[in-house]
């Protein structure tokens, strides 16, 4: 009698459930890696630090003795600094810049409104930082997941070579 050699067990050869949650952990790390991006070239800008936010009034009157040689910033309020890139916590903290009607590209943000926003360089710390982690963390349940596997694998082909002596619970 002849013995056909057997193929192992169909649940080793499909992925196992530590697999599956590696593939996704590794997905959501390149998507929070690509969103920290995306956000940080979508929604950085470049402002000016201004103190002592003048009233409308004060701001009329600033207008009407201007030189034009002055900086814009000095029409509504003192300059602090040199321009900062920021990005806003949320779309609605826009709300806080002032735009000058001298010129609309500038954006100029009242010094009490600076501590919402953050600067592009810790938004990408943070996000990248977060993205490795979670990459680590499905590198490690892909580790966990193969050798599982392999221990499986290993387990039905000591059963078929040998089906009266029992693996032992050393390997």
């Amino acid at each position: 009698m002849t013995t056909e050699p057997t193929s192992p067990p169909a649940a080793t050869t499909r992925r196992s459930e530590w697999e599956k949650l590696a593939v996704a952990l590794l997905g959501l790390a390149v998507w929070i890696s690509f969103r920290t991006e995306r956000r940080i070239l979508h929604d950085t800008r470049t402002v000016t630090v201004i103190t002592n936010v003048k009233t409308e009034a004060e701001r009329a009157q600033a207008r009407r003795h201007r030189d034009v040689r002055d900086d814009i910033a000095e029409i509504y309020g003192v300059a602090v600094g040199s321009p900062l890139d920021v990005v806003p916590p949320t779309s609605r903290s826009r709300a806080s810049w002032i735009a000058p009607v001298e010129d609309p590209n500038r954006r100029l943000l009242p010094l009490r409104h600076l501590d919402r926003f953050k600067r592009p360089l810790s938004v990408r710390l943070t996000g990248h930082g977060t993205a490795l982690g979670v990459a680590a963390t499905g590198l490690a349940a892909l580790a966990i997941g193969r050798r599982r596997r392999l221990r499986s694998q290993r387990r039905a082909a000591l059963a078929v070579a040998a089906p009266d002596v029992r693996p032992s619970r050393s390997d």
